[in-house]
């Protein structure tokens, strides 16, 4: 296997633990099951599986969707780790801040606070 197919499996494994995790806490301290039919979930979930599993597809073959060299390899590839780490760094920060009110997958019918401290003070996440 290749540097980017590794690459990329590692980041998702961290990246939806996270949220699994999370998950997992929230309907615990809830004692509320996850919720399992919600169609817009469901379908969430579908498309980002797809997504994930075309670019790790892509990455296996990266001739059949061309390269274009404008860059050295190495140099894209450090790049790539740092957009990486810092996508992590934010969703880390961003589950780390929300504390109490994370809903994603846990009972629609919970209430929450707002959250505008931390990183959620530069966004609007309503």
């Amino acid at each position: 296997m290749n540097k980017l197919f590794i690459t990329i499996l590692i980041h998702q494994l961290i990246f939806q633990s996270l949220f699994v995790l999370k998950n997992r806490q929230t309907a615990k301290r809830l004692k509320t099951p996850l919720r399992a039919k919600n169609k817009e979930a469901t379908a969430s979930i579908l498309f980002f599986t797809l997504f994930i599993t075309l670019s790790l597809l892509f990455s296996l073959f990266p001739e059949s969707s061309g390269t274009l060299h404008i860059f050295p390899d190495f140099l894209l590839f450090l790049a790539g780790i740092g957009i990486l780490l810092a996508n992590l760094l934010i969703a880390g920060l961003a589950l780390l801040h929300i504390k109490e009110s994370w809903r994603v997958g846990v009972a629609d019918t919970q209430e929450t606070d707002l959250v505008t401290t931390g990183i959620y003070s530069l966004t609007r996440n309503p």
